[in-house]
């Protein structure tokens, strides 16, 4: 049942969202209301402003405004600074992928280029419209504005996405060989399962565990302290975000429970922040570097 799913995971024979469709059937037989949540929001997609979106679905995205004089007649698309106004900032060149994996799959394929575009609402344009009203023209005004997306910054959801859930899987199959119509749960079935799927997808950040108070034996994870994290700087990542990922190595040699979680919410910002810079095309290796020389 799940060895077959990993395969067909693992050499591509299905898609994210027919695997996760998939997965939902594991779920329940396992019953493990932890996994229904996830694979429900990754299907059907998160709520607005839900605390607990993966970081890696926060996408850093460039902004342009098309400015109009009141004929009609000219027309010009201008990329946005929003310079002191950093809250604006946050919202508006930050756009949120809520929605469910097979749509973003679709978007994938529907995307020609290197970006998709993501039109703002009227409300958003006005918005605009009022904050740079002092750098235009009087005789012109913002009539449309847009996000761009880089088209690998969505497909890199999908992986890591894929990486949550194949890793999931492969603990499951491991704990539990012979899941079958037979399969009896038990206490502590339900205890190591719980703790295979809180560790894989939230780390120690598990909504439900907060809420219900539940204690979860966390897996330890191994890294190489002696990686050269200067490699990253080929790949568009500033000394800044090379510091930041050496401190939450350092501050996480006795393999802490917390340090899966920091790893990859280094890994959502930082890519959301070269991809901000234009590098679209090296989100991949900085993934596979954390993969390679972090996470074992």
């Amino acid at each position: 049942m799940i060895k077959s799913l990993i395969n067909d995971i693992v050499y591509d024979k299905i898609t994210l969202s027919q695997a996760l469709t998939r997965a939902k059937l594991i779920a329940f037989k396992i019953d493990n209301e932890t996994l229904k949540q996830w694979v429900k929001k990754e299907l059907e997609g998160y709520i607005h402003e839900d605390p607990h979106l993966p970081v890696y679905r926060r996408i850093r995205c460039t902004v342009k405004a098309t400015l109009s004089d009141p004929y009609g007649m000219y027309k010009q698309t201008v990329p946005v600074s929003f310079g002191k106004w950093k809250e604006l900032d946050d919202i508006v060149s930050v756009y949120e992928a809520t929605q469910g994996i097979a749509s973003i799959e679709n978007n994938i394929i529907s995307i020609t280029g290197d970006k998709g575009i993501v039109e703002l609402t009227t409300d958003q344009v006005l918005l605009l419209s009022e904050l740079l009203e002092k750098q235009i023209t009087s005789n012109k005004t913002v009539i449309s504005a847009r996000q761009e997306i880089g088209r690998i910054q969505l497909s890199n959801i999908i992986d890591l996405t894929k990486q949550k859930l194949i890793d999931t899987l492969l603990e499951l199959n491991k704990e539990f060989p012979d899941l079958n119509d037979d399969f009896k749960m038990t206490d502590d079935a339900t205890k190591k399962i719980e703790n295979i799927v809180t560790n894989n997808i939230y780390g120690n950040n598990n909504p439900l565990n907060v809420a219900t108070g539940y204690s979860i034996e966390q897996k330890k994870f191994t890294f190489n302290t002696t990686t050269n994290f200067n490699e990253l700087e080929k790949f568009g990542v500033n000394p800044d975000e090379i510091k930041e990922l050496e401190t939450i190595v350092s501050d996480n040699k006795g393999n802490s429970e917390a340090f899966k979680s920091k790893i990859f919410k280094w890994l959502g910002g930082v890519s959301s922040a070269v991809a901000g810079r234009g590098l679209y095309e090296h989100i991949p290796a900085i993934t596979d570097f954390v993969h390679t020389h972090l996470i074992k």
